[in-house]
């Protein structure tokens, strides 16, 4: 085995080469193959015309370590028949040409852009849509121009372009919803995750690519030609009536990476293409067409929820979470959860805040901890022992100060409606534009019911503060409006809908709220000031 190392020069240490594979293999049974001996972060097999294996691949994990115990282990292995040779492998030639090359800097931040898409698991917002697109889309489909669509005429707007727009936009994204359901394909799992918890990052295909942000005059050709490699063409464009939005499907594995490397942030139609491999979990069970595409659209958008799966929860129930104060600055995210781990049960995960280090300070990583972090439990049981217990504890000199989260002792979750003999009419709105008043607020959800009550709380200087808190007059309304503006933009940013806390609502709750709020204003109110 040895002397076949020094064939290979500039090995790279993370990649191997396999080889007498077995002509009939797949790169999905290849990567469960080596994934028993650490994080595969890509496998290559190269296939003929005919889309047969050619009898090797390349394979790259994360780290050197999970390399060299796989080659250790699986050289002269048995693989589905045959007795496969594991050797080092060469640096891929992506991580060449950025070596000594004379590319420009813009150049080498593009391909090292296109590399980390290639690998990203999160993607991000896979219901964006252009807003020219959305605008250009409905006039002509519907024959009007597109000031009168958002009440514009001889340059003077009428008021509520933003909230016209915002409404367009979520008819468009639930047309494309309804579109991919009819199609297999389930448009609420093509939501990305923010988060960079590693267990909440899902599995994407191989073979199907999302495409994003194209223009409002593409068809299904123009795509086919875009997106065809020499030797194959793709298995299946789906394209909505909006064509705002598209998943191509490639038959091999190959011709969709290749594909994706070469169009990922090209340029289409003055355009660029925004791409993420599809999640697996948005592949579904094709729904029977019974109707043509806009029908269909106008069937589903006209079913409201049932008031009794309104407060329908996920099975795997809600997170409870303790707060930790009060931590060491060199403390980690994987010493916090050992120290609860020992102690207490039922610890799901911990995280600690970063932020950037300031300009100035000494030597160290760049970003340091806040000093404080979360710990989340599968119930709230252990989550009050875990308070008990180590509240008071030492850990890397010091003293850890314990609490439950807000919302931890009623299992609430944000994204689902809490669970209550009358079903949640209240919304809290965030991340709401500056520029919004609380008249457009009351014309966009508006749209969707009646509305009980719109707070839009103000800063001092009068401007607001970024929420808003809206009451529907039935629960049935509000679940109709969470539904539909959940990824809707008003004046370009994302609106996030939540279920609003409303545990604090009662007489007796407003009275604590206030004295939690004002503890010095009950002491100062009879004490006398004195002039000297």
């Amino acid at each position: 085995t040895d002397s076949r190392i020094e064939e290979f020069d500039e090995t790279d240490p993370k990649r191997l080469f396999v080889r007498n594979i077995a002509f009939d293999s797949t790169e999905e049974d290849l990567r469960a193959h080596f994934s028993n001996f650490g994080k595969v972060e890509e496998c290559h097999m190269p296939v003929d015309d005919r889309d047969k294996g050619k009898g090797f691949a390349f394979v790259s994990f994360e780290s050197q370590e999970n390399a060299s115990s796989a080659r250790s282990a699986l050289d002269g292995m048995d693989f589905q028949g045959r007795l496969i040779q594991v050797l080092p492998a060469k640096r891929a030639p992506t991580q060449n040409s950025l070596e000594g090359s004379n590319m420009s800097y813009k150049n080498e931040q593009e391909l090292k852009r296109r590399r980390q898409s290639m690998k990203d698991q999160t993607g991000w917002s896979s219901s964006f849509v252009r807003g020219d697109a959305v605008v250009d889309n409905l006039a002509e489909r519907l024959g009007l121009r597109k000031g009168d669509i958002l009440s514009v005429k001889d340059g003077m707007s009428g008021g509520d372009a933003a909230v016209r727009l915002a409404l367009a936009e979520t008819a468009i994204i639930e047309e494309n919803r309804n579109y991919f359901a009819e199609h297999g394909i389930e448009m609420e799992a093509l939501v990305s995750f923010s988060t960079k918890d590693t267990s909440q990052k899902q599995e994407r295909s191989k073979t199907s690519i999302l495409v994003k942000n194209l223009p409002h005059d593409t068809t299904t050709a123009e795509l086919e030609k875009t997106f065809s490699l020499p030797g194959s063409k793709p298995s299946r464009i789906l394209l909505p009536p909006s064509r705002t939005v598209a998943v191509v499907e490639y038959g091999n594995s190959n011709f969709a990476k290749k594909s994706f490397k070469q169009l990922a942030y090209r340029k289409f139609k003055s355009v660029p293409l925004y791409l993420e491999f599809a999640p697996m979990s948005s592949f579904q069970e094709a729904q029977p067409d019974h109707k043509s595409d806009s029908d269909g659209a106008n069937k589903e958008s006209d079913e409201l929820p049932d008031a009794e799966n309104e407060n329908a929860v996920d099975e795997t129930g809600p997170t409870f979470a303790v707060y930790v104060k009060n931590l060491n600055f060199k403390t980690t995210e994987s010493q916090l959860l050992a120290a609860f781990e020992e102690k207490t049960a039922g610890v799901r995960t911990a995280r600690i805040p970063m932020k950037r280090k300031p300009m100035g300070a000494a030597e160290g990583p760049d970003v340091m901890s806040m000093g404080y972090g979360f710990v989340e439990f599968k119930s709230q049981e252990n989550a009050k022992l875990a308070v008990k217990k180590l509240n008071g504890t030492m850990l890397h000199g010091h003293v850890l100060e314990t609490a439950l989260t807000r919302g931890s002792g009623s299992g609430a979750s944000s994204s689902l409606p809490p669970t209550s003999s009358r079903p949640p009419s209240k919304l809290m709105v965030r991340n709401v534009p500056f520029q919004a008043t609380r008249k457009e607020l009351l014309q966009l959800f508006g749209s969707f019911g009646q509305l009980k009550r719109v707070r839009l709380p103000k800063k001092l200087d009068g401007n607001h503060r970024g929420f808003a808190f809206l009451e529907f007059v039935s629960g049935k309304e509000a679940a109709t409006a969470m539904k539909a503006l959940s990824r809707t933009h008003l004046y370009g940013r994302h609106l996030v809908l939540e279920w609003a806390d409303t545990s604090d609502e009662s007489v007796q709750g407003l009275r604590e709220k206030a004295g939690r709020q004002l503890p010095q204003a009950a002491v100062a109110k009879n004490k006398k000031i004195r002039f000297d």
